[in-house]
């Protein structure tokens, strides 16, 4: 068993080594190129290019002005709901809290389909927008730029909220109570006790946001921003021979969010001992506070699920082609999607990689997990944007094929080997099933494997073996386990980035890649789009919902739990 264990972790680091690989990869795609014999070259031909063309540059600052807005906003929405719903009681908390937190299982080509819906120029609300933007003097066709805020929005502070609530139920009580003995009222306990603790959590999901809001696609492409980094690098990889360019582009955005990550987790400093379970006490709101904590979460609430709701009711209301129309309810656009042969290829290839993904990513974090290195392996996808990790992917192959040409005996053999294995022409589907992959390890490992730690502790405390501890642990802990791996597999099978960049063809689609394409239809595709997004919804709300049922009882504190 000894050996078979070491031949797993060894696997196990050679496979997340190789999921860093498309990383590796956009460093040479943007420095060589072939010359006009096909001789390898290195160039800088194409930096200075895109060092002086202005509108890159213009793409550059909107990209990072709407993600930096998008991460203070969610820090200050997302820390204010953590701090509500973490420690206070008041009439409403669990349901507001809960549909407050939902909205991180829900794709953001959805959110951005349903503020189009509802802002766009076809949209029941396009008017009331133009004339309010008539009033504070703002540009009537602005109202996409206010939109692709929204849908950061959306993602962002339920993220922030969740992770933020987490460490704050973690953090003793006694800490507390030994400031409140020492005179420190409650605003100081907080910023001197409280928020130090917290900090480390709240600036990695911050930057965490920030990295995925910096070149989201869904967005931009939705609503017709152009002058976006992330439309930019789509529309490049769309051209032949997008490389170096693409490369160039790429690079531009992980160092972005490269270094904003860094700021962020300077900022926040070392992890604070925080408990494995949760210990904080909530108190009872009064009569005055108990109102107005409602209402805030009720408007973030709002915030998260007004797109939601503009997306299900174009998905339920007849389409504009309809000779009744009026407001009547409607499923009529759904059978039509059970029968759709494409809609049912798009669902296969989404169940297929979804179900891959955890397959793996599960592996792997069995065999890293405990040792040395093993989460740096594990977590630094969390800093690299799902875009610019889709565009490594892609251009890996042709990285290969040089290597190969500039290797000598027989690993010019395996180079090709590999270059062919990965050209998304040939064997579509396995650049993205690593591009995902890749993507998923972190979440799966932080959240699977989380509350076996404490179990196995206890039973090795109370005399077990250390296999027989695992094995009790693993036992316990299935359940609480089953949640993450549904939650991962419906985020894997509904990815956008990287899948939009790495399905180059219809028979190698997924669903949402297919959404997009479905929306740019004329008649109506963007009913059936509608329609075909309230499934998505739907479907990742209710793996959202399994998933943390178990570990809201593992994090049940001394009153209740954290939603």
């Amino acid at each position: 068993m000894g050996i078979l264990r070491k031949i797993g972790h060894g696997l196990g680091w050679l496979a997340s080594a190789a999921l860093l690989a498309p990383v590796l990869a956009l460093v040479p795609a943007a420095l060589l190129d072939r010359g006009p014999g096909g001789a390898i070259r290195p160039t800088i031909f194409p930096a200075g290019l895109a060092a002086s063309d202005p509108f890159l540059w213009d793409s550059a600052r909107n990209s990072l002005g709407n993600a930096a807005v998008v991460a203070l906003g969610s820090l200050v929405l997302g820390v204010c709901l953590a701090r509500i719903v973490a420690r206070w009681q008041f009439w409403g908390r669990r349901p507001l809290s809960a549909a407050c937190f939902a909205a991180v299982a829900v794709p953001p080509a959805c959110v951005a389909l349903g503020l189009r819906l509802l802002f766009g120029p076809s949209g029941p609300w396009h008017a009331a927008w133009a004339q309010f933007a008539a009033q504070v003097g703002l540009d009537p066709h602005a109202w996409a730029w206010v939109a692709l805020g929204w849908v950061g929005l959306t993602g962002g502070v339920p993220l922030v909220g969740l992770v933020t609530a987490r460490a704050l139920v973690r953090v003793a009580p006694e800490w507390e109570d030994a400031a409140r003995l020492a005179g420190a009222g409650r605003w100081r306990i907080w910023r001197q006790v409280v928020r130090p603790m917290v900090r480390a959590e709240v600036a990695r999901v911050v930057g965490l946001v920030f990295g995925l809001v910096l070149v989201e696609p869904a967005g931009p492409l939705l609503l017709g921003l152009r002058r976006t980094l992330a439309f930019q690098i789509v529309e490049t990889t769309l051209r032949p021979g997008p490389a170096p360019r693409v490369a160039l582009l790429a690079l531009a955005a992980l160092g972005y969010s490269l270094l904003v990550h860094g700021a962020l987790q300077w900022w926040g400093g070392e992890p604070a001992p925080l408990a494995t379970r949760a210990l904080a006490r909530r108190e009872r709101a009064g009569h005055l506070r108990a109102p107005v904590f409602a209402l805030v979460v009720t408007f973030i609430s709002l915030l998260v699920w007004l797109p939601v709701a503009g997306l299900f009711g174009s998905a339920l209301t007849p389409p504009p082609s309809d000779s009744v129309g009026g407001m009547r309810l409607t499923l009529a656009a759904f059978p039509p999607l059970a029968r759709d042969a494409e809609v049912r290829r798009l669902a296969a290839h989404s169940v297929a990689l979804g179900a891959a993904v955890v397959a793996f990513d599960l592996l792997l974090a069995r065999a890293l997990r405990g040792r040395k290195g093993g989460s740096f392996l594990a977590e630094w996808p969390e800093a690299v944007p799902p875009l610019v990790l889709g565009v490594g992917a892609l251009v890996l192959p042709d990285v290969l094929r040089i290597a190969a040409d500039l290797a000598r005996g027989p690993g010019r053999l395996c180079l090709r080997t590999a270059a062919e294995l990965f050209d998304p022409y040939r064997t579509p589907g396995v650049l993205l099933f690593v591009a995902v992959a890749a993507l998923s390890l972190p979440r799966l490992t932080r959240r699977a494997f989380s509350e076996r730690a404490g179990a196995r502790d206890a039973a090795l405390q109370l005399g077990a073996t250390v296999g027989k501890a695992g094995r009790l642990a693993a036992d316990r802990c299935w359940r609480e386990r089953f949640g993450p791996l549904l939650l991962t597999f419906g985020l894997a099978a509904t990815n956008l980035a990287p899948a939009l960049v790495l399905v180059p063809t219809g028979e190698s689609r997924t669903v949402t890649p297919g959404l997009l394409i479905l929306a740019g239809r004329p008649g109506e595709g963007l009913h059936r789009a509608a329609a075909l997004g309230a499934c998505l919804v739907a479907l990742n709300v209710v793996a959202f919902a399994l998933a943390e049922a178990p570990a809201s009882r593992l994090e049940r504190p001394r009153d209740d739990a954290v939603y």
